[in-house]
C-alpha cells in the first residue's frame, strides 16, 4: 500500500491535474477529500472513488487514516492550514520536494550542463475570467499565483544571494497581476521569469530545456 492521501478542497486542479496523477502513482492511495460543498465533495467522491468526505477539515485532519494532505485551497489561507496539517501530525504536499524537482536538482549539481549563468522560466495559466484567483488580496494574479512557483524553483536551483531584481506587469481591474516580467540577478546569475509550463537553463556546455510539469504526483 501506499501513502494514504487526504484532499482539502475541491479546486479543479484536483480534477484534471491532482488525483488522476495519484491514481496513477504505484505510491499514493486517494483515501479522503474535504471541502465547503457537499454537492461538489460528492462530485468526487462518485467519479474518484474516494472513500471517505467531510466538510469539517479539522475533523478531516483529525482522521488517523490521513497520513499526508494535497492542499489546493486560496492561496491566502495556505500557511494557515499548512501549519494545521503539521500540528495534526499529517504531511503536506509541497511539489519541490517531489522525485521530479529533486532529480533536476541533482542534475543541475552535477555539472551537467556546467555553470549556470542564466535561467528562464515561465508559467502561464488561462481562465481567470471569474476566478478566485482574481483577487489580489485573495493571493490572485501573475505573481502571487504562479510567480511563486518560478521564483521558488530557481532559488531551489542556485546557491546565491540576490543583487538586484527589475519587475514590471500589467494588471488586472482588480488589481491583480494580469502579467508579470522578473529579471534578477543572483552574484553571477542572470535569472528571468514571466508565466508557462518550462524551465530553460543555459550553462558553458549547450542549451537544455528541462520540461516541467506538476500534473503527475508522484
Amino acid at each position: 500500500m501506499g501513502v494514504k492521501w487526504g484532499i482539502m478542497g475541491t479546486a479543479g486542479i484536483c480534477h484534471w491535474g491532482t488525483i488522476p496523477g495519484m491514481l496513477k502513482s504505484k505510491n499514493s492511495e486517494l483515501y479522503a477529500i474535504a471541502g465547503r460543498s457537499q454537492e461538489k465533495v460528492d462530485a468526487y467522491m462518485k467519479e474518484f472513488g474516494i472513500q471517505k468526505d467531510t466538510l469539517d477539515m479539522m475533523l478531516f485532519l483529525a482522521d488517523p487514516e490521513v497520513q499526508a494532505v494535497y492542499i489546493p485551497l486560496p492561496n491566502h489561507i495556505h500557511c494557515e492550514w499548512v501549519i494545521k496539517a503539521l500540528e495534526a501530525k499529517k504531511a503536506p504536499y509541497a511539489y519541490l520536494h517531489s522525485q521530479y524537482v529533486q532529480s533536476l536538482k541533482m542534475d543541475v549539481r552535477s555539472g551537467i550542463i556546467g555553470d549556470i549563468d542564466f535561467i528562464d522560466t515561465a508559467f502561464i495559466t488561462q481562465g481567470y475570467k471569474e476566478d478566485i484567483r482574481l483577487h489580489k488580496e485573495f493571493g490572485g494574479g501573475a505573481m502571487y499565483d504562479l510567480g511563486c512557483y518560478c521564483t521558488t524553483l530557481i532559488l531551489s536551483l542556485v546557491d546565491s544571494d540576490v543583487e538586484t531584481v527589475h519587475a514590471s506587469g500589467l494588471n488586472f481591474a482588480s488589481g491583480a497581476r494580469a502579467s508579470f516580467t522578473v529579471v534578477s540577478v543572483y552574484n553571477n546569475y542572470a535569472l528571468e521569469f514571466d508565466q508557462f509550463n518550462a524551465c530553460i537553463m543555459n550553462g558553458e556546455k549547450p542549451l537544455i530545456t528541462e520540461e516541467f510539469s506538476l500534473k503527475i504526483c508522484v
